[in-house]
């Protein structure tokens, strides 16, 4: 039996299923037990909870004095409290643009870029006003075609076909324009002559291309309306060109953005601080004492019990005890099942799975029947084929020695109900004298039992007969 020093044991995860479910009882007790406590738990913290709550309610109120308070400490507490509440007001407006600036960081596509790699698409056009026309209209053109640029409907679709989000489109496009009203620049008569130049950043030169394709012909499509609403003019495009480069403006947007965000929780950071020594002064559990108050949005109002909690101790109760049952089960001292007990010694051959000798329902006695510690058989039948199976086994072996780690009064009686043959000496390993018997015998039958027999007392067993070379014929699990 040397092998089982270096063999590697196999866990059969319905028979620990099994074996945790035949103690479905003792889980619920515990289940029950964490539940009482969860609960208990729960109605302490309820307790507190109000208790603070109303503590609170009374320093906070600036309106009545507390019982035995000076005027003096009265208007330092008023002055307290004032204080905190100017402090909660701005720390409001804070997060508020906290989160703005980290909705904004999320999606933004500028603060994504690289300034050093930026793919940059320009376009520069000519607006050229006809003569005649007001002074000043030169600025409605340039503000509605701006305004096209940006807001134009084709974001949309750049928008579909990339996925990103129109608003972060947008910041990618640049729009910038100069003004001429000398009329050799352009060697015409026009009153005025404007440049306008689209400047597109982006990720890749496909983004930026579509984005600046779409500009010039929302551009296009708005012309014939501001001809003839704004004023007459002419436009034309007088190049685009593509390119890589370095952006100064993108690195210093993001770093500026960044500093803003940064300073942004640092005054945060510095306000709850500023709360935390009002409430140490007042006497209050912490600063929370002070948004509650504040923001009108007190939870608790009542000592109870939480549902919740009792849900959660129970679940965590039944778990705890299904993990010591299992842990019972692989590293306790006893085996628990057939499949247990032949798993962990694999020399040894199955004579016969006689019915658990413990009282059971019927729960359990299904699920033995489930993991093959039981049979639908009734105990005579049982017996009758465990002796069948151990006269074909030891058909030709002399003489048989009948042992096993149970008592020995156990051992005969089962011997007796099974009607076998052999001597039945039970406890070799605490009695010299069965193990210097050995030498007389053929063989040997090992006879334990489920929940009584312990792991190392049957491997010490198997080894005593290993040492005498005398061959184990088989195993019967009762």
């Amino acid at each position: 039996m040397g092998q089982n020093d270096s063999q590697i044991i196999e866990l059969d995860i319905n028979d620990i299923l099994g074996f945790v479910l035949k103690k479905a009882h003792i889980v619920f007790i515990v289940g029950i037990l964490f539940a009482v406590m969860a609960g208990g738990y729960s109605y302490a913290k309820s307790y507190k909870s109000v208790e603070t709550a109303s503590t609170n309610s009374s320093v906070l109120d600036t309106e009545n004095r507390l019982s035995g308070e000076s005027d003096l400490e009265y208007n330092q507490r008023v002055q307290l409290v004032n204080r905190a509440h100017t402090i909660i007001s701005t720390i409001d407006s804070l997060n508020n643009q906290s989160d703005n600036l980290r909705n904004y960081l999320t999606h933004s596509l500028v603060m994504r870029l690289d300034p050093m790699n930026v793919s940059v698409s320009e376009a520069q056009l000519i607006i050229e006003l006809d003569d005649g026309e007001s002074v000043g209209l030169d600025d409605a053109l340039i503000s509605s075609y701006t305004n096209a640029s940006l807001t134009g409907s084709f974001l949309l679709g750049v928008s579909n076909e990339y996925g990103y989000e129109t608003s972060a489109l947008q910041e990618l496009i640049r729009v910038s324009n100069n003004k001429y009203n000398d009329e050799t620049v352009f060697n015409n008569d026009s009153l005025t002559a404007i440049v306008l130049k689209i400047t597109v950043w982006g990720e890749s030169e496909d983004l930026t291309e579509a984005l600046l394709d779409g500009a010039l012909a929302e551009i296009n499509d708005r012309y014939s309306e501001y001809n003839s609403t704004i004023a007459r003019h002419t436009i034309y495009e007088t190049g685009r060109q593509h390119y890589v480069s370095f952006v100064e403006d993108i690195r210093t947007l993001q770093m500026d953005t960044m500093a803003t965000y940064q300073d942004i929780q640092t005054q945060i950071d510095s306000g709850n601080k500023a709360l935390d020594d009002i409430a140490k002064q007042l006497g209050l559990s912490d600063r929370n004492s002070f948004y509650t108050d504040y923001f009108g949005n007190a939870s608790v109002s009542k000592v109870g019990i939480s549902k919740k909690y009792i849900a959660i101790g129970f679940i965590l109760g039944a778990i705890f005890a299904m993990c010591v049952y299992v842990s019972i089960y692989i590293w306790g001292r006893k085996i628990y099942s057939q499949t247990q007990f032949f798993s962990l010694f694999l020399g040894c051959k199955s004579i016969g799975i006689l019915k658990p000798q413990d009282k059971r329902n019927r729960f359990v006695a299904f699920i033995d029947r489930i993991n093959c510690d039981d049979s639908d058989l009734d105990a005579n039948k049982t017996n009758a084929l465990v002796a069948a199976n151990y006269k074909n086994i030891s058909r030709g072996i002399g003489r048989i020695l009948i042992t096993g780690t149970i008592d020995d009064d156990t051992a005969k009686r089962i011997v007796k109900n099974i009607n076998i043959t052999g001597d039945v000496k039970a406890d070799i390993i605490n009695n010299p004298v069965i193990l210097e018997s050995l030498s007389d015998y053929d063989g040997v039958v090992i006879i334990e039992q489920r929940g009584v027999s312990e792991k190392k007392k049957i491997k010490k067993e198997l080894e005593l007969i290993d040492n005498a070379s005398k061959p184990i014929i088989g195993a019967i699990i009762i």
